[in-house]
Formats: structure tokens, sequence, C-alpha cells
């Protein structure tokens, strides 16, 4: 299996830039974590949206999914915005940006973000924020609304709200906040998380209405969360993004099918289960900034587990007014999920002249765990999936003086995965679960044109495979067969923001 030690190339630009000195010129971008937190944060606040509706038993950041190739997670890597991109984004009150990129001749990844901030007076500001995203992973549009008023000078409080078609999963959260996050601060956010949802159920249950799925809490959740950052002007700076939600433990009630039966009956066949959730997220950063240079770590953990497990009473029936008689049917499953990542990242930037590099790098330790009496009907064997990951991304541009530039880009994975080995295959419990996720290696060169000014990015790009694999786009076979495909698919982003 091939192999990549952390690039030596970043630390030969360091001492390069030591020794050539400052220049006047602008400076390199800077990174920034908070774009991360506020998407573990969405992942938390909206579960109907996700691959497989709320319930999906694979887990909560559905680290795997049967659409998903082996190339997936590369195209992502591609098509995304860097953590030097998102720096520019989390600065700006105000602002819209998306990605788009193929993975199939039919089908794109897409990811849209709109938020704008209106003052309604000198201590009070009405905000605005918008998620549309397609892919794999989920088909959402997030939308939350907030209010935000000045205590005094340097601390604010305030509230925010998110706005769905699903009652049950609707979220409020209180917020203090000191200073501003994007020149430095700590905001402390307390989040009541599905605060409809024992209403909701009440109102089914006193009805003669069918329904699909209700939830009733035993023990409801709540995300505790925080985000500090030290000032962006200093040189050396660090930021702290951390996330809790409290162990979730829920009554989930299923209609199964309804039969009509004599004399006007109708019969209901509904089965119940106990759900038990939780989850964490851990970002931490520190990075230097020098005239010529800039130079960081970071690190990206995450955790989340399930417990699925059938209800005591979910055998049984009873008759109600109306002619309606309910049959309570096992839960067929009785299952543990859990998921982890442990993410130690590199990034650097340099810029001289008309040339600048821009680099990333992460070496991660990823599980995916599914045991249990009884999986779930998709699930064939319980499985214990883990790998160690490599994953980097260099860029090396030129930028000509109107602001247009071109730049040459090499987007890599090295994987490894870990497990007993089985007829010759590593963890093969988890392959006969998923068989085209896992490949030793992935990489491509991608070439990149774009146009920058202060609040305006655009950037198309086109990939070449140089991994020499045998398929194109989304696991479809070479149109040669018996050769490489070198198209690797194209996309575009656009960032754009306002004061």
């Amino acid at each position: 299996m091939r192999r990549y030690r952390w690039p030596s190339v970043v630390w030969c630009l360091v001492f390069w830039s030591a020794a050539v000195g400052a220049a006047a010129q602008p400076s390199p971008p800077r990174g920034t974590l908070l774009e991360w937190a506020a998407h573990m944060r969405r992942l938390v606040l909206d579960r109907t949206h996700g691959y497989g509706g709320r319930y999906y038993e694979g887990g909560l950041f559905r680290t795997f999914t049967r659409k998903m190739d082996y190339e997936y997670e590369l195209d992502l890597l591609t098509y995304r915005f860097s953590l030097f991109d998102d720096a520019r984004w989390v600065q700006r009150p105000g602002g819209y940006r998306v990605y788009t990129g193929s993975i199939d001749y039919g089908v794109f990844v897409t990811e849209s973000q709109f938020k704008h901030t209106v003052a309604l007076n000198r201590r009070s500001r009405f905000q605005l924020w918008g998620l549309q995203e397609e892919n794999l992973r989920a088909r959402r549009f997030f939308v939350e609304i907030g209010y935000t008023y000045q205590l005094a000078a340097q601390h604010q409080i305030g509230l925010r709200h998110t706005l769905g078609m699903d009652k049950a999963d609707l979220d409020f959260s209180l917020h203090y906040q000191w200073r501003s996050l994007a020149r430095g601060g700590v905001r402390l956010e307390l989040g009541l998380l599905d605060w409809a949802s024992n209403f909701v159920y009440r109102l089914i249950a006193r009805s003669n209405r069918s329904f699909e799925t209700r939830q009733r809490y035993q023990h409801r959740p709540y995300l505790l969360s925080i985000t500090a950052t030290t000032p962006v002007a200093s040189p050396l700076r660090a930021e702290l993004a951390a996330g809790l939600q409290t162990r979730a433990r829920a009554r989930v009630d299923q209609t199964v099918a309804r039969t009509p039966g004599r004399a006007g009956y109708v019969t209901e066949q509904l089965r119940a289960f106990e759900n038990q959730e939780s989850v964490g997220y851990l970002g931490l950063l520190l990075e230097y900034a020098h005239p010529f240079f800039t130079l960081g770590v970071t690190y990206r953990g995450r955790y989340a587990s399930v417990n699925r497990t059938p209800s005591a009473d979910s055998t049984g029936c009873w008759e109600a007014a109306r002619g309606l008689s309910r049959c309570w049917v096992p839960y067929p499953a009785h299952f543990q999920s859990r998921e982890f990542s442990s993410a130690l990242g590199l990034h650097g930037a340099l810029r001289w002249r008309r040339l600048a590099v821009q680099t990333e790098w992460i070496r991660a330790i990823n599980g995916d765990r599914m045991q249990g009496p009884a999986l779930p009907e998709a699930f064939v064997v319980p499985y214990d999936f883990r790998e160690r990951r490599l994953t980097g991304k260099t860029r090396l541009t030129y930028l000509s003086p109107g602001g247009f530039w071109a730049a040459l880009e090499l987007n890599l994975e090295d994987r490894n995965v870990r497990g007993p080995r089985q007829a010759g295959t590593i963890n093969l419990s988890f392959r006969r679960n998923f068989p085209d996720q896992v490949v030793p290696f992935n990489r491509r060169v991608t070439l990149l044109l774009g146009y920058q000014r202060p609040t305006l990015e655009l950037t198309v790009g086109v990939s070449f495979d140089q991994d020499g694999d045998l398929y194109s786009g989304w696991g479809i076979p070479s149109q040669w067969r018996d050769r490489p495909a070198r198209f690797d698919g194209g996309f575009f982003r656009l960032q754009l923001t306002w004061p």
C-alpha cells in the first residue's frame, strides 16, 4: 500500500520565507475552524434531512452510505471550500457562496449558503442563515433566524430558532457572546432540541388520525457549545470550538401497515422502539501568521452513538373509538451504532510576488461500528470498521494584476484499513456491507481558473486522474475498459460577501 509522509515542502517554504523576508505585498490568507463547527452544529440540529431520514440506522454522520463510491471523499476534498476560504466567509456578516461538482454523468453534489444581518437600531440586530445541501449524506434546506441585543460595548445576548416543515424537529437556542468571534471573542450557547416533539406526540395520540412516525422523549436532549477565538490581528492566534449533545432517550412509534377490516374497522400495525443518542465534537486551531507566510495546526474530533432496542410493549392490540384497532408488532432490530473521527491537521500558505502556495494535510483515525443481536435489514453482518487516512491538498497559484488567477492543485487520499484478515481481505465484514467504499489511495491533479476581488471569488476547475483506476465518475467502468479514464470531474465555486 502506498504511503505519504507529512510534506516536507511546507517546512521548505517556511525557511525560504525567512531567508527572503517580508515583501511589501498582501499577506497570505489565514484559516479557521468556525465553519467546521457550524457544520457540526447543523448535523445535530437537523436530523430530518440526513440520508435515510431521522431514524437512519447507519448513524448521525452517515460515514458511509451505499450510494457512495470510493472517490466520493476525494470529490468533496476537491470541490468544497477550504479552511482559508472559510476564514474570509466568517469575517463578513453577510454573504452568499456555493460550490457544485460532478460525481456522475447526471449527478452533482452542491451546497449553497446564505447569511445576512440587519441592524434594527443601535443595539438590536436581526440575522438570517440559510443552507441548501444536496449530496450523498443529506438533502436539506436548513434555515435559522436570530435576534441579538447588545448589553454593553463588548457583551451581547441573543436567540436563534430553526424553521422547517417538521414540527418535531424545531430547535431553539440562547447564547451569550463577548466581543466578535471574527476579531477575537467567546460565545456560549444552550440549545433546546426538538422542543415541540412531545407536544406533537400528544396531539397525534389523542386524535383518530394515522401517522407514519411519532416520537416522545423520556430524556430530552440539549446542545451545549462553546466557541472561543483570539484576535485575528495577532500573529499567533488560537480557536476552540466544542459541542455536546446531552444523552437523549425517546420512544418512537412507527406505522407498519393499515388494513381495512369488517364492518368498517381498520387495523393498524404499529411497532415501537427505544432510541438513545449522544453526540460530541471538538475543534482546536493554533496558527502563526508572518507577513510572508501562514502556518498552523488543527485538531478535529467527533463522536456519535445510537442505541436502538425494541420497546417493552411492542406486542398486543387495543380497540379505540370510531372503529380503529391498533396492533403492536415487535421492532425487528436491536443494535448499537458508533462513529468517531480523530484528525490532526497541518496547513500553510505562502505568497511571493505573483506566486502563492496553499496546502493542508490531515492525518485521521476513523471508525464506524455496527453491532447487536438483531441488525437492521439493510446490513448483512456486524462490522467494526477502522482506518488511518492521510488527506492532502496542495495548490500553486499564479496571480495576475487584474484579479484573474490560474492554479495547479494536487488532491490525494491514502487509506489504511485496519481489522482482522478473512479470506485474504482485511475487515471483510465491513466490505460485505459496503463493497465499493475503500481503495488504498486516490490521487488527482486539478487545473483551476479564477477571478478574485476583496468581496468576490469565482473558481472553475477540472480534474485529471492520477491513480490509474479503471473507473470514471461514480464507479462506472471506463469507456475504454482496459485503460484508465483520465477525466476526473469538473466543478465551480462562487463566494460573495458584503458588510
